[in-house]
Order: C-alpha cells, then structure tokens, then sequence
C-alpha cells in the first residue's frame, strides 16, 4: 500500500509539472473603460527586461467575433503623435480572422530590453475594447507603461499593419500578451488543393489529420470564402476573385497552436466582355471583321450566330470575320450571335448581340407622261412605300426633292427623272421616269373682217384635225360655240378667242376680229320686171342694219299676194305659183333698224312684163 502512495504522488508531481511547463501566463492589462469600432487600435510600450510572448488574446468584453491580431517592433523610435504615421517597423507577427475565442498562439517571440513592441487587435469588423490611457502593467514583476497607439484601417482586411500613429494620452486597445508558453506542435506538413483556380470556383483543400489535434484553424485571402469544413482537415472555398493568395491551416492541441501551414492560389479572373452594339445593315452591305475586347485582355472567343442566311458561318473561334449581309426576302432578318470568352482556362459568361440584314426595297412604281411644252407636271411614285428620293441621273446625281411626288421646272424638251425609295436605312433601284413633250396645235382662221350690223360671218378653224376639240368665246352673236366652224352675228365689233386643244391634250388659243358698221338705211324700189331674164326679176327692198323686218303687197283690190319678214326673201311676181299680169300693186312697209330707228311706208310697186 505505501508503494502505492509512493507511485501515485509521483505521478501527480510529474503531471503538475508538465501542466506547469503547459501554462501560459497572461500579462494583466487594465480593465475596460469604454469601446470603439472600424479602425484598429493597442498599445506599444519599450522593455525593460528579456521576456518571451507566446500568445496573445483580444479581449471579448465588446464581441466575440473572429480575432485578428499584429506584433511589431518599430526601427526608427516610438511612433510618432497622430496625425503623423510611420511605417518604420517589422512584423514579428499577424494572425487575421482567427475564429476560435481563444488565446492566439504565437510562435515564442524574445523581447529584449530597450525594444519599443507594438501589439494591436480588434474583433470582427475593427471591434475594440478600450482600457485607461497609459495603462500600468507588470512584466517579469517590473513596471511598464502601455500608451495607446493603432492605424484607421481594419486590420481583418489590410494586408497588415501600416501608417502607425500614437495618441498616448488616448485609451489603449486591450489586447492582452502571455509569456511562459509551452513548446507549440510542430506545422502541419502541406496542404492538398488545387493552385492555379478560377474567380467563382468552388474548391475542396484538405490537410493529414494531426494526433492530438484538439482542433483546426483555416484562413483564406479576401476575396474568398470558406463555406464549410471550418475546425477539419478539409475545406470547401469558393474563389470569389483575384488575385488569390494565401491559403492556410494552422492546428491547436492541448498545449498550444502551431505555426501556419501555408500555399499560394493564384485566382485567375473570370473573363468578361465589352457588349458589343447591335448593328443594322442592308441587303448587299460590307460587314466589317468584329473587334472582341475581353477584361483583363488577351481573351479568346468561341461565337455562335442563330441565322447563318444572313452570310455568316454558324460559328467560329475569334472574331467574326468580315461579310456581304444577305437577305433575299422581303422582311428584315434579325440574327443572334452569342460569344463566350475564356482566358487563362476561365470561362466567362456569355453574351449576345445582334445582327440585323433589311431586305432591298422594291423599286418605286412611278408613271411616264406626256405633256404639252412650256408645261409642268407632278410626277407621282407609288409603291413599296418609304421615303422616296428623286434625281436627274441613274446613279449618283443630284438629289432633287423628297416624297412621293416631284414637280418638274417648265419643259420645252423630252426629260427622265429617277426615283427611289429608302426603307429602313436600304436604298431600292432607281426606277425611270420620262416626261414627254406633245406637240402643239397647228391651224389658222378664216372667216371675220368687217361686216354691216345685222349681217354675219362664217369663222372656221383650219385645218380640222380629228380629236381636236374648240372652244369659242365669248358665245354673244356666235351660232355654236364648241364647232370648228360657227356664224358669227355680232351686233357690235367683236374680238372672239378660240380655244384649240388636240389629241395629246395640248392648247392654244388664238383670235379674229369682226368690225361691225353701226350705220343704217332703207331702199324700197317701184318697178321690177320678172320675166326671166336674170335682170331685176326679183322684187327686193335694200336696207342696212334691219332687225326687225315686214312686208305686204296688195293687189288693186286690196287682196294680200305677198309677205315677208326677211328683207333676203324678194317676190317673184306671182301668187300661188302663177303669174300675175303687169300692172300697179301696193306695198306696206314696216322695218325696225338695230339702233331702234323706225321706217314705215306705203307705196305703188309696177311690175312690168
């Protein structure tokens, strides 16, 4: 039983010296006063004494989010006051986003006396927690004054410490340090894993399992994202961008943490792509070679094109080559071309553009015609539609007016206009159209001069040509007023135009004048002689502007033998066709003269045999 005892006190002496050898002994710091956030603050202080830190611990009275830790040694002197920095230091060490909320083991670190140390720490998103300014504190039982000093950045997403400032009269960051470490175990040999990834990659790294590993600790550079198997010997991350960095894994036993284990993973971007225009062209037009852009540049491209009638290939590596655009049809084709870009084995995602070929526009319908010279004319185009273009040329020229109708200048000679009509940005065939010149009416007119009132004349207008038509004016004292020829009976001097238009539709109007002789006057003779002897066989009364005209002869008995209200119709001596004996008859005469003169008479009219 005593030997027992005896084995059992020496085991626990062993046991409580190697706990001993194990423990870690914190340097107390000065309790809470107050806290900050977004920017990363500690201390920094000058040893007196040889010491060793072994750990270091942000304490957890403001958030208990990842620890992200720094231990400098500046070369130049303390840094200087704020706003003044420095970046006269070296990193002794730096640990980020370190998650277990525990003491943060660092590889045995010797402070010798006159150092000047920097320790710095925040949680999460630049979490502190303040202690009193120039906190007083005991190392190897000798006093040293801590005074504040940090950088405004976060120290969990800067590549580490920079631009140093000091604010000694300022609460410190309670970022506690121990000394009297244990031995740590020794690095994790390598870590299994893909180097060379892409940006968006999802990747497994793994690592040996480690006896005695009470957990594991992994880190990855921003930028990535470890999206399980934290605290394992494999993890999944995905590489959300470039340029990579550090993966590493560090592995925490009953004594201490180890080193780190690390490797670089290079992320190679994931190409993207200028969108390229969409473009539009006509039926027939060049289409340039395209010009891809990749970021970064130097990608290549694989391309497809939904519509290969539109005279590119169905795909291709590169550029799309130069073409003539193709569309026979009558509708606009609209193509699809769809590009993906890869650089450095990155695939990107792909885009799409489009490729529009409009038809050639039908060329316009538009009538030739004719006109009469010293005219113009309006000339019309109908279909296809668009906006019409007309010129004085086949092609080029000069463009002489837009829309569907073109006045012509005034034409004395045959001309050809060209119209053509634009759809959609495409250019139709020019299509012809001639303006003749008709010839003009050729004639004269006969007929007009000078005549008594009362009288008339015959106007003709020579030659009379078939399909011609006349118009006369004005229509007063004129027998037919659309006739060749018509009588003219003016009862005063007349000017008469007539309108002469042929066949063709040509005009041209032309005039004669009829004087008329106002006077007037009246003759009755007494003695006629109707014996067939062609002199004086007709019984007439001569007169000049009579309108109104009456005459009665009578026998010896007051028979009536003769009337006659035309001063042109005469009496031929007879009655009821037979002859009547010579001898004495009465006429009476009533006339009435065109300028309302009156003249009524009775007298003796002999006929003699």
């Amino acid at each position: 039983m005593k030997v027992f005892y005896k084995i059992a006190a020496i085991t626990l002496l062993i046991l409580l010296f190697t706990e001993n050898i194990k423990s870690q002994t914190p340097i107390t710091l000065c309790p809470q006063s107050a806290s900050f956030s977004s920017m990363t603050r500690g201390y920094h202080f000058t040893s007196t004494t040889t010491f060793t830190i072994c750990g270091v611990y942000v304490e957890p009275n403001m958030s208990t989010a990842a620890q992200s830790v720094a231990i400098v040694r500046f070369t130049t002197g303390a840094p200087p006051a704020y706003a003044a920095t420095t970046n006269g230091f070296v990193t002794l060490f730096q640990s980020l986003n370190y998650v277990p909320n525990a003491m943060i083991v660092v590889p045995n670190i010797t402070i010798n006396p006159g150092d000047i140390i920097g320790v710095y720490g925040s949680r999460g998103a630049a979490v502190n927690s303040y202690g009193p300014a120039n906190c007083g504190v005991m190392i190897n039982g000798i006093p040293h004054t801590l005074q504040r000093s940090g950088m405004q950045f976060n120290l969990a997403t800067q590549p580490g410490m920079h631009d140093i400032w000091s604010e000694v009269n300022g609460s410190i960051g309670r970022v506690t340090m121990y000394t009297n470490c244990c031995v740590a175990p020794v690095a994790i040999p390598a870590i299994t894993g893909d180097t060379i990834v892409c940006a968006g990659d999802t990747l497994t790294y793994t690592v040996p399992a480690q006896p005695g590993a009470l957990s594991y600790n992994w880190t990855v550079p921003a930028g990535a994202t470890i999206i399980n198997g934290q605290n394992s010997t494999a993890i999944n991350v995905v590489w959300n961008a470039a340029p990579g960095g550090q993966v590493c894994v560090d592995w925490t036993d009953s004594c201490t943490t180890s080193t780190p284990t690390c490797f670089n993973v290079t992320v190679n971007p994931t190409p993207t792509m200028t969108q390229p225009a969409n473009t539009t062209y006509c039926n027939g037009d060049p289409v340039p070679v395209s010009a891809f852009v990749s970021n970064p540049i130097g990608g290549n491209f694989a391309w497809t094109n939904s519509t290969p009638s539109i005279g590119l290939a169905a795909n291709g590596i590169g550029n799309t080559p130069a073409f003539n655009a193709t569309n026979l049809g009558s509708s606009p084709v609209t193509s699809t071309i769809t590009i993906i870009p890869e650089l450095n084995g990155c695939v990107g995602i792909p885009i799409s553009y489009t490729i529009t070929v409009n038809p050639t526009p039908t060329a316009p319908t538009a009538n030739s015609v004719s006109i009469c010279s010293n005219s113009d004319v309006t000339l019309t185009a109908t279909a296809p539609g668009g906006n019409y273009e007309w010129f004085d040329a086949p092609t080029g020229g000069t463009l002489l007016t837009t829309g569907a109708n073109y006045t012509t200048p005034i034409l004395t000679v045959n001309a050809t206009y060209y119209v053509q009509t634009t759809i959609n940005g495409c250019v139709s065939p020019r299509t012809a159209v001639t303006v003749s010149i008709a010839p003009l009416p050729v004639f004269t007119i006969a007929g007009g001069g000078m005549i008594d009132i009362g009288e008339s004349t015959t106007l003709s207008v020579i030659p009379g040509v078939v399909g011609t038509t006349y118009q006369w004016s004005p229509p007063f004292g004129l027998s037919c007023i659309s006739c060749q020829s018509t009588v003219a009976s003016p009862t005063e001097s007349t000017w008469y135009y007539v309108t002469v238009t042929n066949a063709g539709g040509c005009r041209i109007v032309d005039s004669v004048y009829v004087e008329v002789d106002p006077t007037t006057n009246i003759y009755v003779p007494n003695i006629f002689s109707p014996n067939g002897d062609g002199n004086n066989d007709i019984y007439l009364v001569r007169g000049k502007g009579v309108e109104l005209f009456q005459l009665n002869i009578y026998n010896r008995w007051g028979q009536l033998i003769f009337e006659s209200k035309n001063i042109e119709n005469g009496w031929d001596g007879t009655k009821n066709g037979k002859e009547l004996n010579q001898g004495t008859f009465v006429y009476k005469l009533n006339v009435t003269f065109y300028d309302g003169g009156k003249v009524e008479k009775t007298g003796n009219i002999t006929l003699v045999r």
